[in-house]
């Protein structure tokens, strides 16, 4: 027969238990701990996307070389998860420069306009007696200038022949465009190429250009006008 446990010892055991079961029941409310919970303590897959919160991991709370490349799954950062920011950089960004060459062969001088969308880069110039059916010529200038290029030949006086017309001034201008990744074409400006978005919104800007490229349509203009009122005297010279 097991000899009696004493009064006082029964209580003091019952009332041991009910302690233990209020500390087991109650939650901490003022645990500070700092990495308690280390990713051994996690089960592998433990922490899903599905259980993260929208917005509950910020920043600064990922350390700097915790996201690497190999963490990161092939196609999981979408061009639609990137900032709006880095979305229409990356539209506006050039993708693809390409040149159109434009040719233009004229008795004296010879002009090439690039398109409206490009810009003249160099000139190709030549000066030929068009089969015999001109004087054989001096290239005097080969340029560009405005939206496009120019050639300018004299007549060659060791040969001249006054029944011949003046040399044929042959001109090929280089005109450079670029295109953005979206498939916007960028838009000649007084500085160069520049994305759409740099001359279509500012107050004026289109305006601006208008008269910018009727300033270059004209300079071109004025410099063959110059070119031709040379070569004229020069034949003329040889004619006296």
């Amino acid at each position: 027969m097991n000899p009696k446990i004493p009064v006082w010892t029964a209580c003091a055991l019952v009332l041991s238990q009910l302690l233990l079961a209020n500390v087991a029941g109650a939650q901490a409310t003022n645990v500070v701990c700092d990495r308690c919970v280390n990713n051994s303590d996690l089960a592998n897959n433990a922490v899903t996307s599905e259980k993260i919160q929208d917005g509950s991991i910020k920043a600064n709370d990922i350390a700097a070389s915790a996201v690497k490349t190999a963490t990161i799954n092939n196609g999981s950062v979408t061009f639609g998860k990137l900032a709006t920011g880095v979305r229409d950089a990356l539209d506006g960004a050039i993708a693809d420069l390409t040149t159109v060459a434009v040719e233009d062969a004229t008795i004296s001088v010879a002009e090439a306009n690039c398109p409206s969308g490009r810009i003249p880069v160099s000139a190709s110039c030549v000066c030929d007696d068009n089969n015999g059916n001109s004087n054989f010529g001096v290239l005097f200038a080969c340029a560009v200038d405005g939206n496009g290029a120019f050639a300018a030949c004299f007549d060659e006086a060791g040969t001249f022949d006054p029944f011949l017309d003046s040399p044929l001034a042959i001109v090929q201008a280089i005109c450079l465009g670029a295109e953005s990744t979206d498939g916007t074409p960028w838009v000649p400006t007084p500085e160069g190429l520049a994305p759409p978005s740099a001359v279509s919104g500012a107050d004026g800007a289109g305006a601006a250009q208008a008269q910018w490229h009727k300033e270059q349509y004209e300079a071109l203009h004025s410099k063959v006008a110059e070119m031709r009122a040379k070569s004229a005297q020069h034949r003329s010279r040889l004619l006296d």
